[in-house]
């Protein structure tokens, strides 16, 4: 045999050997769960950068609990705040409503003078209200611009009693 059909019967031979050993290499990958290690799935992600989004995330948490505190607590104050408020303003109207009867039964003299006193506070506000009264009755009752400025207006104090819900707890 000549130099070179030994190097192609060994080409061959090693070929058919290759293409087995790469044939049972094949079959052994495509049975073989695929396991790819993160790093490999994310080569930029480094340990560093894991950490400064864990921190972020942490400061992030603790800043909305913050919030959530400071909500709670401003809840708190203008509820009894609102509360005192319209208490007090209940009992000085029912105070005030009282003394007027009182100087009407006991003492009319001095309920007169009170009214006449008064006269140009109660004529102004009288006033006012026929102003208004007759502004309100140029607006046609059929109007399509009322129909959706009052839509407006009612869609515009839900979303505001929406954002001024009382928080809840998730």
């Amino acid at each position: 045999m000549r130099c070179r059909d030994v190097r192609k019967t060994v080409q061959r031979d090693s070929s058919s050997a290759n293409s087995a050993a790469d044939q049972k290499r094949w079959q052994a990958d495509t049975y073989k769960p695929q396991v790819t290690s993160p790093s490999r799935m994310y080569p930029g992600i480094s340990t560093e950068r894991i950490m400064r989004a864990v921190d972020q995330q942490k400061r992030i948490t603790q800043q909305l609990d913050d919030l959530r505190t400071q909500q709670k607590q401003r809840a708190a104050l203008l509820s009894g705040t609102c509360l005192k408020l319209t208490a007090g303003v209940c009992f000085s109207v029912g105070i005030l409503a009282i003394v007027l009867f009182a100087l009407s039964l006991f003492q009319p003299d001095i309920l007169v003078q009170l009214l006449a006193l008064s006269s140009d506070t109660i004529a102004l506000l009288v006033a006012v209200s026929d102003g208004v009264g007759v502004a309100l009755s140029l607006i046609p009752s059929n109007s399509w611009l009322l129909a959706g400025s009052a839509l407006a207006v009612v869609l515009l104090m839900g979303m505001w009693l929406r954002l001024m819900r009382y928080p809840r707890e998730m």
